[in-house]
């Protein structure tokens, strides 16, 4: 559906907040996991309005400085907000019987060991792009560790794919955003340089690994796991950019019917409007949480 903008209570110490949630994200928890190093954004508003946090976590070759205001915005609205900083995920065995990509587990191992590592008994979810896959199979084979989730802009909801076509529609939606960017809104241009330099770190840092999440995101399909998660009682919404060429609108909506999720928001812009046009983006996901809470058994 497509709605009026939620309307949502700014603080009154702004300023205060925003130097606290700054500073709270470049000193980020660096935790030491098999050899294997594994970086946690936290930030903890001074007055949480949920006893649950959140996770958010970004999408392919992305890392959480793409999705600072997103998780800032978040922070001021008295959110709780997790974000482990590992591009390629952690290296595991297979363990599980589905037929799950071994990239999409190692990003799921990630996701679950910041969890562990904070303690957490439960939590929401924010996940963007591809991360709606790895997050998907994180809540389903953890189903106690996860309440409510929103997917922004999420992979594996396309039907049959190919990579000819997968790397057209990115390609697509970068040039769209970025000619738009340079005629009509600059602002964007720092956001699309910041996600392309961190894009292109992750990618030198493991092309193998790089590929092999590029063809999950082909082939790998996740409505049977929403369906499994929601016969269990999580909340599942997704907002989805009406101008996403990546992941296009039409292909997702021939997808998923009422039954699978809890909301569904249309949004003007393309696939990465999560970070290019952060607050109304992040507003809804608030917003979304809230109306999921409120449905969520006691």
């Amino acid at each position: 559906m497509s709605a009026e903008q939620p309307k949502i209570e700014q603080s009154n110490n702004e300023a205060e907040l925003s130097l606290l949630f700054e500073q709270q994200y470049d000193n980020p928890e660096i935790v030491d996991i098999d050899q294997q190093k594994l970086e946690i954004v936290d930030l903890q508003p001074p007055q949480p309005k949920t006893e649950v946090p959140m996770v958010m976590v970004p999408g392919w070759a992305a890392t959480p400085e793409v999705l600072r205001e997103n998780a800032i915005i978040l922070a001021k609205l008295g959110r709780r907000v997790i974000l482990p900083n590992s591009p390629h995920g952690l290296e595991i065995e297979k363990t599980t019987g589905r037929n799950y990509p071994l990239a999409e587990l190692r990003k799921t191992a990630a996701l679950l060991q910041s969890i562990e590592h904070k303690q957490l008994n439960e939590v929401d979810a924010v996940s963007h792009s591809e991360a709606g896959i790895f997050l998907t199979i994180a809540a389903l084979e953890n189903s106690d560790k996860f309440r409510n989730l929103v997917l922004v802009s999420p992979a594996g909801l396309t039907g049959k794919d190919s990579f000819s076509r997968l790397a057209s529609g990115f390609s697509h939606d970068i040039a769209g955003q970025t000619v738009k960017a340079l005629l009509h809104e600059p602002n964007h241009l720092g956001k699309i340089g910041t996600a392309f330099w961190e894009a292109m770190k992750a990618i030198a840092s493991d092309p193998k690994k790089t590929w092999e999440e590029v063809m999950a995101m082909v082939n790998y399909q996740i409505p049977e796991l929403l369906a499994e998660l929601k016969q269990q009682g999580h909340g599942i919404s997704i907002i989805h950019g009406a101008q996403d060429k990546a992941f296009p609108m039409e292909r997702v909506q021939q997808m998923v019917n009422s039954g699978l999720v809890d909301g569904f928001i249309s949004v003007k812009g393309s696939h990465n409007e999560l970070y290019l046009n952060p607050q109304p983006i992040t507003e809804w996901v608030d917003h979304l949480l809230d109306a999921m809470e409120k449905k969520t058994p006691k």
